[in-house]
């Protein structure tokens, strides 16, 4: 899990990230459990909004560990529009900062 947000949060265009598992043979608890895990190799890495949406086997125990965790950058959402709503408008926020930093850039290079 780890190397996979490693991967995805080191490319400059993705603006957040969605993810959404159904619980079937891996358990949702232990999707959280690597969901945290990478999270907390990555520390200062992983610095745009992280969409969580689980369902299916230990969907509760999940959430709860996810909850707990209490990560900054991670939401959770109950529905798979819900999530991807929520990915869609986080992304846009960190779209406006990222083009108001660019233009603080442009202004003191000026």
């Amino acid at each position: 899990m780890a190397d996979g947000l490693s991967i995805i949060l080191s490319d400059r265009q993705v603006r957040s990230v969605f993810v959404n598992v159904f619980g079937g043979i891996t358990a949702c608890d232990e999707v959280a459990n690597g969901i945290k895990q990478a999270l907390m190799v990555l520390g200062d890495q992983a610095t745009r909004p992280i969409v969580v949406r689980l369902d299916g086997n230990a969907v509760e125990e999940g959430r709860g560990i996810l909850a707990e965790y209490a990560h900054p950058r991670v939401r959770l959402a109950e529905t798979m529009d819900d999530g991807a709503r929520l990915a869609a408008e986080l992304a846009a926020e960190v779209e406006i900062l990222a083009d108001d930093q660019q233009a603080d850039d442009a202004s003191k290079e000026a």
